[in-house]
């Protein structure tokens, strides 16, 4: 995975973000069409489980 890619999923589930800023665009993007983040209530991002899996499968590979 990118490495900007998993900082972004690291990121998300502290974050809050309704509208993430324009610097994360293309992270948001890969994260929706993969099937890494949704939209929840309110708008805000969460993580689905396969964000958490690849996510944890990344750092466990990064050692992290």
């Amino acid at each position: 995975m990118d490495e900007k890619l998993a900082k972004f999923l690291k990121l998300v589930p502290g974050a809050s973000w309704q509208m993430p800023p324009p610097v994360w665009n293309e992270q948001l993007r890969e994260a929706l069409n993969d099937h890494l983040v949704t939209v929840g209530w309110g708008g805000v991002l969460e993580l689905t489980s396969a964000g958490r899996a690849r996510l944890n499968g990344d750092t466990e590979t990064l050692g992290t």
